[in-house]
Order: structure tokens, then C-alpha cells, then sequence
């Protein structure tokens, strides 16, 4: 009888943690989902604000699109410099590793800078400097209402602080 239970009772843990991760799984987010909304509704907000007429859209857009498939290759490999999958706390990253992450990080930085200077160039050949300044300014505004809204209830991102 003790045998049927522990049997009994291995099953029964085993079990529940099948089902913990299965749930893990099935609350883990869509990212590229998520992605995909956050592009539509920065779209819809920068039309909204932009207010364009049809031909300064006919103009917009395009040099948008092309942009920010450059920003979203530089985010990605931002994310990829920083990969989670290390497995490892960041404090016990080796002075080599942290160094090439360092400068990896800069040279992207560089990059994502000399693309705004470029996507600046190119709007203000077709656009007044204000409505350069405008797409800024409500670009910047679309993040910080994003921010705002994914914010803790309660707080800041960062009520308590902890070591890796």
C-alpha cells in the first residue's frame, strides 16, 4: 500500500508541474504579437497627430517604413547583444565578455544615431522644420504614453532595487 501511494503521489507532482508549465505556456506573451499592435498603434497615433494631407503622406510614409526597418534591425540585434539566454547574473559576466558587450552597445548606439541624422536629412528635404520637429516631438510622446500605460499600478519600474 505505501508503494501505490508514493506512486500515487510521484503522478500527482508530476502532474501538476506538466500543468504549471503548460500554463507558463500558455500565458507567455506573443512578442511579436505585441510587436505588430505596438507599430499599428504608433501608426495610428503619428497619422492622427501629423494630421498629413494625402501627398505629404504619399511622401511620409515611405522614408518612415524605411527607417524603421533600420531601427527595429538595430533594436533586434541590441536585444541580441544583451541575450537573456545567458543564463548567467551580469555580475558574473567575465571582464572580456563585458567589455565586447560594452562596445558592441556603442557601436550600435552610433549607428541608431547616424540613422536619425539620416531619416532628419531626408524629412527635411521634403518637409518644413516644423513638421520635422512635429513627427519628433509626437514620436517621443507616443513613447512616453506607452511607458506610462505599461507602468507598475502603484508606482515606478523600480520600487525595489536588487543585485543580480
Amino acid at each position: 500500500m505505501k508503494l501505490a501511494n508514493r506512486l500515487f503521489l510521484i503522478f500527482a507532482i508530476l502532474m501538476s508541474a506538466m500543468q504549471m508549465q503548460a500554463q507558463e505556456k500558455a500565458e507567455a506573451p506573443d512578442f511579436a504579437a505585441m510587436k505588430q499592435q505596438f507599430k499599428a498603434d504608433k501608426i495610428a497615433f503619428l497619422t492622427c497627430k501629423m494630421n498629413f494631407t494625402v501627398e505629404e503622406a504619399q511622401v511620409f510614409w515611405p522614408i518612415y517604413n524605411k527607417y524603421d526597418a533600420i531601427f527595429d534591425q538595430i533594436s533586434d540585434e541590441r536585444r541580441h547583444n544583451y541575450d537573456p539566454k545567458r543564463c548567467q547574473p551580469i555580475c558574473q559576466i567575465s571582464d572580456d565578455v563585458s567589455r565586447k558587450m560594452m562596445e558592441n552597445s556603442f557601436a550600435l548606439d552610433k549607428r541608431e544615431l547616424d540613422a536619425r541624422k539620416s531619416l532628419y536629412e531626408e524629412l527635411s528635404a521634403h518637409f518644413k522644420p516644423n513638421t520635422v520637429l512635429r513627427y519628433y516631438h509626437y514620436e517621443y510622446e507616443f513613447r512616453r504614453h506607452v511607458m506610462a500605460d505599461n507602468r507598475p499600478k502603484g508606482g515606478s519600474f523600480g520600487k525595489s532595487y536588487k543585485n543580480d
